[in-house]
């Protein structure tokens, strides 16, 4: 494996992330150790697959780079199997090296432009937020984990990107429901001062293609319908979050640090 320093990010249940290296050589390591078959059988059973390995995601992201959506680039990938006789089972142990993602999140990017009220360059953000969010549905992929903290804007050529895309992947059954759950995602984070109502109209109406605002204009009865789920999913979120006692969704942070 890797000789090159690590510094340990993130862990969970069944993966670990790790920044590797410095400078021009830096790039991330994700480390996936899941148990087959019960892995499956017990996200079946509880209606919530957790991520499946590194090869999982590597076809995620393969899957949003062919919908024109920028992902994060894969460098390598490897996967061995090892029998487990005394639990019935084969353990996949994975590991998915990524290189940097361009530019900062909107978690670190959003305040700043707030605060300077920039409000013509979050709108135009929230575009073409709403444009990326609508490439990722309409190719049948859904993100799962939508937080600000997992969108990238690179500065230097104005590009939108996604991250952490272990858990992402095309649903053909209960569609809205995903998309839904997308959508809420992103609003939750209005309840963290990220940005304003405008922001979300702005995104909307280029996530459902109506055209910008006029005067008096009104959101059409489906884009109303569609708010109004959103707004109750979103709700419930927040709830549980104060209900565990968790802080807002962060990310380690995938980007070039001359990006920052």
């Amino acid at each position: 494996m890797s000789a090159a320093p690590r510094r340990l990010l993130r862990t969970g249940p069944v993966s670990t992330c790790w920044e590797v290296g410095q400078g021009p050589e830096r790039c991330y390591e994700k480390d996936y150790r899941v148990l087959w078959p019960w892995v499956l059988l017990r996200g079946l059973v509880r209606f919530n697959l957790p991520p499946l390995g590194a090869h999982a995601e590597a076809r995620n992201i393969a899957r949003l780079a062919r919908a024109g959506v920028a992902v994060p680039r894969v460098l390598a990938l490897e996967r061995r199997w090892r029998p487990d006789p005394l639990r019935l089972g084969l353990w996949s142990e994975s590991r998915l090296r990524l290189a940097p993602m361009p530019g900062r999140s909107l978690e670190h990017l959003l305040p700043a432009w707030r605060a300077a009220r920039a409000w013509r360059r979050r709108r135009a953000l929230a575009r073409a937020l709403g444009a990326l969010v609508a490439r990722m549905h309409a190719a049948g992929v859904f993100h799962r984990d939508l937080y600000v903290c997992h969108v990238y804007h690179d500065e230097a050529s104005g590009a939108l990107g996604l991250i952490d895309l272990a858990r992402a992947g095309r649903r053909l059954l209960w569609r809205r429901r995903w998309r839904i759950k997308d959508l809420a995602a992103l609003w939750y984070s209005r309840e963290h001062d990220l940005y304003t109502r405008a922001d979300a109209v702005a995104f909307l109406r280029a996530y459902l293609d109506l055209p910008p605002r006029g005067p008096g204009a009104r959101l059409p009865a489906h884009a109303r319908a569609l708010v109004r789920a959103v707004r109750r999913k979103a709700a419930r979120m927040g709830r549980r979050a104060r209900r565990r006692g968790d802080t807002p969704r962060r990310a380690p942070t995938m980007a070039r640090r001359d990006g920052r």
